[in-house]
């Protein structure tokens, strides 16, 4: 293997085993980090637009609509294809959930669904909304099996590079 690839995993789990990170977050815990940290506003998971197979385990629902926020959350990359959405044809809809759509779309919001199997334990989400920045504080934040951090586990692999691109390592 690469020397300087050997020398930058070892320094991430150096920084991985000194952080501290928790292998899972209590949906309160993951819901504070997004009202504080992303300005998320709860609105009633009952009215998520969501299958049937997520509605399940769905137990919170939050939008990012602030515009300063959205402006940190999307990559250069991503705000290039949201205005070129912006482009398209005139989609004004007088139904609210097209409204949405929408406004998704066009990178004026993002919504997320908070997943939970035991109604404690943050455990999965859905993400309406292109942001990889989001995505992997979701999956930092869903996070880890103390049994599958280990090298040659690619479920691991995915988590260190959800820790690096979400800044806590």
């Amino acid at each position: 293997m690469t020397v300087y690839l050997d020398e930058f995993i070892e320094s991430l789990l150096k920084k991985y085993g000194e952080g501290a990170i928790p292998h899972s977050f209590a949906v309160r815990e993951v819901a504070a980090i997004l009202k504080k940290k992303y300005a998320a506003e709860e609105i009633d998971v009952d009215l998520a637009d969501i299958d049937e197979e997520s509605r399940l385990n769905a137990i919170g629902y939050y939008a990012i609509t602030d515009e300063a926020v959205l402006a940190t959350v999307f990559s250069d990359v991503e705000k290039v294809d949201l205005y070129e959405m912006t482009l398209q044809e005139d989609q004004s809809s007088e139904n609210e959930v097209e409204r949405m759509w929408c406004d998704i779309q066009e990178g004026r919001r993002v919504n997320i669904i908070l997943e939970s199997i035991d109604s404690v334990t943050f455990s999965g989400f859905t993400l309406q909304g292109m942001s990889e920045r989001l995505f992997h504080e979701l999956n930092v934040l869903t996070g880890i099996h103390p049994a599958e951090c280990k090298l040659g586990n690619e479920a691991f692999h995915a988590y260190l590079k959800s820790l690096v691109v979400s800044r806590y390592l």
